[in-house]
């Protein structure tokens, strides 16, 4: 679900063409889906931030955005019994 502070932003750099962002601290996003693994895309770049990982409430990973160069990758893939992501 995409709160409605979070805006999706059209971008060829990133995976499907479009991504999702929040510039204040704190902010959170879920995804519902039902699947054995999870994978992550996400921007990194100076103004990027820590951003803790959720899978059914539990913590699994705290993800470092930071990068000195913009760019779009795959940061957290992980095998669980997941039925929602909280990055």
């Amino acid at each position: 679900m995409v709160l409605p502070a979070w805006k999706t932003v059209k971008t060829t750099a990133a995976y499907g063409a479009r991504t999702i962002m929040e510039h204040r601290g704190g902010a959170s996003v879920s995804y519902k889906f039902a699947s054995t693994s999870v994978t992550w895309y996400t921007v990194t770049g100076p103004d990027q931030g820590y951003a803790d990982v959720y899978v059914d409430n539990v913590k699994k990973a705290t993800i470092n955005n930071y990068a000195r160069a913009a760019t779009t990758t795959c940061t957290h893939r992980g095998a669980a019994s997941p039925r929602q992501l909280t990055p």
